[in-house]
């Protein structure tokens, strides 16, 4: 009389396979994640240093505005007339 074929989805060595690589995509999804979170933080970081740097060069910018406003102005004896200067070259660099 034969044996009865054991069934081999029932076995403990496939368990523990199906284990494993239920374990591996597991990890795999955590890495994936942990990728995302790493490339978000990155770039999320860069914006803020961009938009940092931006408001310092901008106030840099507005002081040297000034200054240059009132130096010209007193050249000329007119602080409106020095002000109206720094904005036209500014419009001409705009355009």
């Amino acid at each position: 009389m034969e044996e009865p074929k054991e069934d081999i989805w029932k076995t403990e060595e496939l368990d523990g396979i199906k284990d494993r690589v239920y374990e591996y995509f597991n990890i795999r999804l955590r890495l994936w994640k942990l990728n995302i979170i790493e490339s978000l933080s990155k770039a999320i970081g860069a914006i803020i240093l961009a938009i940092v740097l931006f408001c310092v060069l901008l106030s840099g910018l507005i002081f040297v505005s000034a200054s240059l406003a009132i130096l010209i102005g007193h050249a000329l004896h007119s602080l409106a007339l020095g002000c109206l200067l720094v904005s036209i070259l500014y419009i001409l660099i705009a355009w």
